[in-house]
């Protein structure tokens, strides 16, 4: 059977994209049914974008709740005053490691420590000296941040949401028009129930 202009021919298999990028017919059911699938291979797209957001901000979250893990550990583990101090780390190296990630993740004042350290450490090589308000104080940082980075999730989930449905819908639409177009039904008015939201 061969393709009538107009019509859409549902008994032949036709590349997807060929008929995506063809220009309107004299059937508004067809015209309507690629414009609803064009429409949903673009959210398809946006979809694909924001779940890579989505993973991104997991695995913010994860650093700095790793980051805050490790750093708690730096406390003095014989006197918890305040004053008490501890080393970051075994190393020069590590400490600068430290401070680096902690910059990474937007600890504030991360400048000043990382100079701080190379200025005082850096010809010895020893890890830099911080003390039990130090390690609270970032710690307290670091919960904020994670929490601000919860709230990001939740926000970008939601969007993900939103255009997973909006891409279902679009693909819905294709379907229902093209079955219309079948069926031979020339009305199109109840797929046009969501085109515009």
């Amino acid at each position: 059977m061969s393709h009538v202009p107009g019509h859409i021919d549902t008994t032949k298999p036709q590349n997807l994209d060929e008929w995506m990028n063809q220009s309107n017919t004299s059937n508004p059911l067809e015209n309507l049914a690629r414009v609803n699938a064009l429409l949903a291979k673009l959210i398809g797209e946006v979809v694909n974008l924001q779940k890579d957001v989505v993973e991104q901000t997991g695995r913010k979250i994860k650093r700095i709740s790793d980051i805050n893990v490790r750093i708690k550990g730096f406390q003095n583990q014989t006197d918890s005053s305040p004053g008490a101090t501890s080393l970051l780390g075994a190393s020069y190296e590590e400490s600068k490691a430290i401070l680096e990630e902690l910059k990474a993740v937007g600890a504030k004042n991360m400048d000043y420590w990382l100079t701080f350290h190379y200025m005082t450490n850096s010809l010895t090589k020893t890890p830099l000296i911080i003390s039990n308000s130090w390690v609270a104080q970032i710690s307290l940082e670091l919960q904020a941040l994670n929490e601000s980075e919860q709230n990001n999730s939740q926000q970008e989930s939601l969007r993900l949401q939103t255009f997973t449905n909006r891409y279902t819908q679009a693909n819905d639409q294709a379907s229902a028009v093209m079955q219309k177009d079948s069926q031979g039904k020339a009305t199109v008015t109840s797929n046009l129930r969501g085109a515009g939201g």
